[in-house]
């Protein structure tokens, strides 16, 4: 079947799309083209019972059919402990690990074998929706990567800087004070989870209270961190000033993309879940075996 780039193709109700991050699983059964419409659940993996969740939805979904996870994941601990506990249920799923080498988009990295899975999907995805352009991927999770594929589709590398959560985190650690302004605002508290959104009373400068002023520094300190490094970046690579925002088309992605995306003054499309879309690409050469787990 020949698909238009960046298009998703109609599958089997067996195949489930599977991202499992540092802090979070996130899955969809739904691979209908518009994303926008799709149900992405999604448990912490900081709950002990994560997996035994997970699995439960995953046979209410099958109701006793043949099933294909098709995974792509950064937390090998996590993804053990999907392997171990499908192998002791004995269930008819399959589990397709997706790898670099099934991703086909050319890298110019040091170390390929090194490059996160997710980056690479995500700036894969992004670049079949947009072909021609320069791209550039933010992916808002427990860290935030940015990174840029050029019009050819070949992923030239990136940043990464410290995520929200990862922030309020090092703020609550590091400082008695902070800390117990962070406690009071529950927001911060070391959970692992995505940051609590702050109002939009919260997002001015300068702070007037200790609360008001830690947003004001993680929140529209992290935007302009971002713009500043897509903007530097496009001028590095592409070899042009801003004028290139006319070639140059910005995704954001992940947990905090939401949150982040009315902060961010460039032009922007918001995908929370390019990793799932990619998933879910008929592109994808998805030719890893398949591992029966039972």
């Amino acid at each position: 079947m020949n698909l238009a780039a960046g298009k998703t193709s109609p599958r089997g109700e067996g195949l489930i799309a599977v991202d499992i991050g540092n802090t979070a699983i996130k899955w969809t059964a739904d691979s209908s083209d518009d994303a926008s419409r799709r149900v992405i659940r999604r448990l912490s993996i900081d709950d002990t019972n994560w997996v035994s969740q997970f699995l439960d939805a995953v046979d209410q979904h099958r109701r006793g059919r043949p099933a294909e996870l098709r995974v792509a994941s950064v937390n090998a601990k996590a993804l053990e402990n999907l392997r171990k506990e499908l192998h002791q249920q004995g269930n008819a799923i399959a589990l397709r690990l997706i790898r670099g080498n099934d991703c086909p988009m050319e890298t110019r990295v040091r170390y390929p074998d090194r490059l996160g899975i997710d980056r690479l999907l995500a700036a894969w995805r992004a670049s079949r929706l947009t072909p021609g352009y320069w791209v550039a991927v933010v992916d808002a999770g427990s860290a935030i990567t940015v990174d840029c594929v050029n019009p050819q589709g070949i992923f030239l590398g990136g940043s990464i800087l410290p995520g929200i959560s990862l922030q309020l985190e090092s703020l609550g650690r590091g400082t008695d004070a902070l800390g117990v302004a962070l406690d009071l605002g529950d927001v911060g508290n070391a959970t692992g989870q995505h940051a609590s959104t702050p109002l939009a009373s919260d997002w001015v400068l300068p702070g007037t209270d200790t609360l008001s002023a830690i947003h004001a520094g993680v929140w529209l300190g992290t935007a302009a961190a971002i713009v500043g490094l897509v903007r530097e970046t496009h001028r590095r690579v592409a070899g042009d000033d801003d004028s290139g925002e006319s070639n140059r088309r910005l995704f954001l992605t992940g947990g905090d993309a939401a949150s982040l995306s009315p902060l961010i003054e460039l032009p922007h499309q918001l995908h929370e879940n390019l990793v799932i879309e990619a998933l879910l690409d008929d592109g994808l050469n998805a030719v890893a075996p398949k591992i029966r787990q039972h």
